[in-house]
């Protein structure tokens, strides 16, 4: 028969959905999570230790005042970061922060905004994208600020507007 319907998590559009403290390591397999709002950061995740995502959809989230909707998350597999935003900050879909570490792994990356910039990811950590799509996200892919390193590994990364697919100031990017 279909495959049941998989669990979402949602904040009601009143909360966020899940903070992972730090030192804590957590992974998620198979789950919606939606629906958060929060500030600062992290409407729909704000992840202070390790988080691994495994297809896992995290969908309009909203950082309502000063922060990334989704705040630096670890990828597992085949996960759908999507229709996030934040108000008037960067890092709509993925926010890596300071000595953070951001890994994308065969995920989808896709109608996001930033209301800043980086409608997609905005990485001051070390991020690594491999198999993995960036599309449809306003006001830049992907920016890199003072970033430890960047990699991306079979990426294929489209621009949605007339902004740089790729901007990258003071970190070490490997394509």
């Amino acid at each position: 028969g279909p495959a049941a319907a998989p669990v979402t998590l949602s904040g009601g559009g009143s909360s966020r959905v899940l903070h992972v403290a730090a030192g804590a390591e957590v992974s998620m397999r198979d789950l919606v999570i939606r629906d958060g709002v929060a500030a600062p950061q992290g409407g729909g995740i704000l992840n202070d230790g390790v988080l691994n995502l495994d297809r896992v959809v995290v969908t309009e989230n909203t950082e309502s005042s000063a922060g990334p909707a989704n705040f630096a998350f670890g990828g597992g597999g085949i996960s759908t970061v999507s229709d996030n935003r934040t108000l008037n900050q960067p890092g709509g879909g993925i926010y890596g922060f300071f000595n953070s570490t951001v890994t994308v792994t065969r995920s989808t990356v896709s109608g996001n905004v930033g209301g800043d910039v980086a409608g997609g990811l905005r990485s001051l950590g070390t991020s690594t994208i491999v198999n993995s799509t960036f599309s449809g996200n306003g006001n830049q892919e992907i920016v890199l600020n003072f970033a430890a390193a960047f990699s991306c590994t079979h990426c294929t990364v489209l621009a949605s507007d007339a902004d740089p697919v790729l901007t990258v100031i003071g970190a070490t990017a490997s394509l």
